[in-house]
């Protein structure tokens, strides 16, 4: 028989295809090792330690990892992705990429002899160091403060300001009065203050919010902006972190996060939106947070958390 003009797809004995989704796991010593840079790595943030109110989303990660379907993929002898594609389009989905999962930063439970402020700054060291192997680090939260700890060690890494683009329903700045300049200060609900305040952000946009502000929160810090939709974007030739704090959707869509607000979007149009952001703007940073634990809705909730972050990856790496 004549030689096939498939490509031949080798399975590499090393990394291991147990991660998110079924992506190949991997160390971060072994990438930088073995690599100049990958396209994405998936990083675990098991953190609640920055909520005011129930807490829970330490165990986001876990949920995702838990109940994530597995998509089959195959590595070629360069570690990059092979056999999963789109029913309608035909393409294969995340082709030729090399994206890996890095697991979490520490275990659930958390070492109570932890202090806030150095998880936090071992958080921002490790988007440091996530942001040099890869470009785009990909983090699953965790409460929204943590988003404060990786996007300054992503600031950090590329030497400039990124913008923000945030899908919230709250706005997060905290108080006009209360300057958050430490991570001591740090809360889930003041972390775009926090980095508006120490210039790890030139300004962003939050899109989504229909939580009503107090008086106290206003002005809002400078370059800071509520939007209703992404099509409201302004063009900025920026870096841009994408954060997607999942009280964005509507509590029927999204029952588990701690602190669902009425109304909001279905999946459907989130992606949509998240599809317009990625088209739109230079995103070099992804985080997915404040999935919390629920007896009802964890096993829901981890499957619609990977449905989202794959068609994020998609819309920001492209499918080939």
């Amino acid at each position: 028989m004549p030689a096939s003009s498939e490509p031949t797809v080798s399975v590499s004995p090393h990394p291991i295809l147990n991660g998110v989704l079924g992506l190949p796991t991997l160390d971060a010593t072994d990438i930088q090792a073995r690599f100049n840079q990958v396209d994405a790595v998936i990083i675990g943030m098991p953190w609640d330690g920055g909520t005011t109110g129930l807490p829970g989303q330490r165990h986001g990660p876990e949920i995702v990892r838990k109940f994530s379907p597995s998509l089959g993929f195959n590595l070629d002898s360069e570690s990059r992705l092979h056999g999963v594609r789109d029913p309608l389009s035909g393409a294969e989905v995340l082709g030729q990429r090399q994206i890996f999962d890095l697991g979490d930063l520490g275990g659930v439970p958390l070492d109570p002899r932890i202090d806030r402020a150095s998880y936090y700054q071992v958080a921002q060291e490790t988007a440091y160091r996530a942001a040099r192997i890869a470009r785009v680090p990909v983090f699953i939260g965790g409460d929204h403060s943590v988003t404060a700890a990786t996007v300054t060690g992503v600031s950090r890494a590329l030497e400039e300001p990124l913008h923000l683009v945030c899908f919230d329903a709250h706005c997060d700045v905290g108080p006009v009065s209360e300057s958050v300049t430490s991570y001591g200060q740090l809360t889930h609900a003041n972390f775009v203050n926090y980095l508006a305040t120490t210039g790890s952000i030139a300004g962003a946009d939050i899109l989504g919010v229909r939580a009503p502000l107090p008086e106290s929160h206003f002005p809002l810090p400078k370059g800071v902006h509520c939007r209703s939709s992404a099509t409201d974007l302004l063009d900025i030739d920026a870096p841009t972190f994408l954060s997607i704090d999942l009280d964005v959707l509507s509590p029927e869509a999204f029952p588990a996060t701690g602190h669902p607000e009425p109304g909001g979007s279905d999946l459907t149009n989130l992606v949509h939106e998240v599809n317009h952001v990625c088209s739109t703007y230079n995103i070099i940073g992804i985080d997915v947070v404040e999935t919390t634990y629920s007896d009802r809705w964890s096993e829901e909730a981890g499957k619609t958390v990977a449905a989202l972050l794959l068609a994020t990856l998609r819309a920001v790496l492209g499918d080939n």
